[in-house]
């Protein structure tokens, strides 16, 4: 029997059996259901989890130099920004207060050092500043009442900085809000390193790497600060995660199999006459296999579609995104699974004589 033959012949049975067909559709349906309403609810849940962790300010470790040791400078940074784990990196120096010029008694506003301004903001107006020049963050532009990037600043000790430029500070460094970013040169000093790392599981590792970039330091001349932690519980509770959706989901689909077995066996058993008559007129019983297995998998594919299809629609319309891809493989385990649960009672039923079946009252 070729495939467009063994399709047209599992579709008519299929409608002519149309109890069994029914129930087929709803037992996979449900399955689908029950599997999304689980399995597919954590794995939403996890996939909601990984984002948020993937955003850069979890994402981000920050190493200062307490004690001017000098151990963050040109050479370590470019090590540190080389690294494969590393999406950005940036050194920053010292804070100091600065006061809009020829304003005395103005607001001050904090004046900190960076080596790559484009690695921590965005321009919103002007250029990127020079070693003395600045760029003003939001918090900055309101404290000072500026509406363009004109003007300087100065410090108490006569030190002045053009300011060329507006900034927003990008994901990761939203504490710079508040400052006025200053070009840097060497060999002015560097005395924080801020980096992004590519994905928080590598935290740990990138962590280590850039501390042994530095040589022998003492650990308390360092200061790092690093979610850890946060990495760890990370990696626990997608492991515990993925444990109980991969039992729950095994869990169902081997009921659903069971039911689908119990209603192609009893159909088998309802048609039994049927299938002597083929076997008695020339079918082969691989034909037989596959016709009975591929008249269940028709609606049991149906079932699945809809099953899958209206569930995630259901929980999408409350907030919970199921992952798409999640949904498909679930639909296809699902009519996987109805293959394999019907492959059984379709081979005994293929194997049995087809004279004692036809003389069977």
């Amino acid at each position: 029997m070729n495939p467009t033959e063994l399709l047209r012949t599992a579709a008519r049975t299929a409608r002519q059996q149309l109890v069994a067909s029914l129930l087929t559709l709803v037992v996979v349906g449900l399955m689908c259901a029950t599997a999304l309403a689980t399995a597919g609810r954590a794995t939403a849940t996890d996939a909601a989890l990984r984002a948020s962790l993937d955003k850069a300010g979890a994402r981000a470790l920050s190493i200062t130099d307490v004690k001017d040791l000098g151990v963050i400078n040109s050479a370590t940074f470019t090590v540190v920004r080389g690294l494969s784990t590393v999406e950005r990196a940036v050194a920053l120096g010292r804070t100091y207060d600065m006061t809009l010029g020829a304003t005395p008694g103005g607001n001050a506003v904090p004046v900190r050092p960076v080596n790559d301004p484009a690695a921590v903001a965005t321009l919103t107006a002007g250029r990127w500043p020079g070693p003395n020049e600045v760029v003003l963050g939001p918090e900055a532009v309101a404290a000072l009442r500026l509406r363009g990037p004109v003007g300087y600043l100065e410090s108490k000790g006569g030190d002045e900085v053009a300011v060329v430029g507006f900034f927003a500070p990008r994901p990761g460094f939203e504490d710079l809000t508040g400052l006025a970013l200053r070009g840097w040169r060497a060999p002015g000093k560097l005395t924080e390193l801020r980096v992004i790392v590519t994905d928080i599981a590598v935290l740990r590792d990138t962590q280590a790497e850039i501390l042994g970039s530095f040589g022998t330091v003492d650990p308390q001349a360092l200061s790092v600060t690093s979610p850890t932690g946060l990495a760890t519980a990370n990696q626990l509770v997608a492991t515990e995660l993925g444990a109980a959706n991969r039992a729950a989901l095994g869990l169902i689909l081997a009921v659903g199999a069971l039911f689908i077995g119990i209603v192609v066996l009893a159909d088998v058993l309802l048609h039994r006459r049927e299938l002597g008559r083929r076997r008695a007129l020339g079918a082969r019983r691989s034909d037989l296999t596959a016709l009975y297995v591929v008249r269940t998998c028709l609606p049991g594919a149906l079932g699945a579609g809809l099953g899958a299809f209206n569930t995630w629609a259901y929980f999408a319309s409350r907030g919970t995104d199921i992952p798409l891809p999640f949904v498909g493989a679930v639909a296809v385990l699902a009519v996987a699974t109805v293959a394999v649960a019907a492959l059984a009672p379709a081979a005994w039923a293929a194997h049995r004589d087809p004279v004692a079946v036809l003389r069977t009252p």
